[in-house]
């Protein structure tokens, strides 16, 4: 999945995504992060995007995303070499999603609105029989563009219900190969 981001301000928004059968246009960012990022930091943003699945379905989605640097610390390594300034944010994104078969509307590029209101959002999400969630962790360390830990969960949350869980996942990018920032001196000191 290539996902596509934008540097807008003080905020790193994400603008869609694409892959093999989905691809997703972000009319309305969602918020992934503000800098700087400061311990109990918590930020909340609306999204709502169009897009098509497998070239046979169109969708809409729009919802919610919090974001909370919640926790700092140490991280020991699998190789025992410790990190001493990690901040972990962690994020929760509520979805909902409206899909149905391609229009000939949907093939002629008709533009959605840009802006969809909080509150229209918010009504949707109160009223939609199912909600898909997910929770992400992310664990920072200074001068690494990407988080050194990572972890997923992702279900959909049904009104009638229990929760359906669809995935658990964890990444672990080691900072060792972490070696795209050659040219800037600053966070090369850091990682140093």
């Amino acid at each position: 999945t290539y996902y596509h981001y934008v540097l807008r301000g003080d905020s790193l928004l994400l603008t869609g995504f694409n892959n093999q059968t989905t691809n997703m246009k972000n009319y309305q960012p969602e918020v992934i992060m503000e800098f700087p990022v400061l311990y109990k930091d918590k930020k909340q943003s609306y999204f709502y995007g169009k897009g098509s699945y497998g070239a046979r379905l169109e969708m809409n989605v729009m919802g919610s995303v919090q974001v909370e640097s919640d926790a700092y610390g140490m991280i020991i390594l699998p190789n025992k070499d410790t990190l001493k300034n990690v901040l972990r944010t962690h994020t929760i994104k509520y979805i909902a999603e409206e899909s149905r078969p391609i229009s000939s509307k949907f093939s002629q590029n008709t533009e959605p609105p840009l802006f969809v209101s909080s509150d229209s959002i918010n009504t949707r999400l109160e009223t939609d029989s199912v909600l898909f969630v997910v929770e992400t962790f992310r664990w920072y360390e200074r001068g690494y563009r990407y988080p050194v830990f990572e972890t997923v969960r992702s279900w959909e949350q049904h009104r009638e219900r229990e929760i359906q869980e669809l995935l658990h996942t964890a990444f672990f990018y080691p900072p060792h190969e972490h070696f795209y920032l050659e040219d800037d001196e600053a966070n090369l000191a850091l990682q140093d």
